[in-house]
């Protein structure tokens, strides 16, 4: 909803298609919409793969490489956060 959306610190989403569609489908448009892996160094891949329907390794690797940037994201976050006090 806007609201929601109005009221998040961050938006994190797995694809480039996910945060285009929630940029064009609210207005004013989200600044705030940043993918899971974005913090990761350069010459890692930023999307995380839909596993939507696949088998159950396509799901375990959606979940290594949401797990492998958790610390880039958490720092990320914490920053954020300090950044608002």
């Amino acid at each position: 909803t806007q609201e929601l959306i109005d009221g998040a610190l961050a938006i994190f989403c797995m694809t480039e298609t996910h945060r285009a569609m929630i940029q064009v489908q609210f207005d004013p448009m989200p600044e705030h919409v940043y993918l899971w892996r974005e913090f990761l160094p350069d010459d890692e891949e930023k999307e995380i793969g839909d596993p939507f329907g696949g088998p159950l390794k396509l799901y375990e690797a959606c979940r290594d490489e949401m797990v492998e940037a958790i610390p880039s994201l958490l720092a990320f976050v914490r920053k954020l956060t300090a950044s608002k006090k």
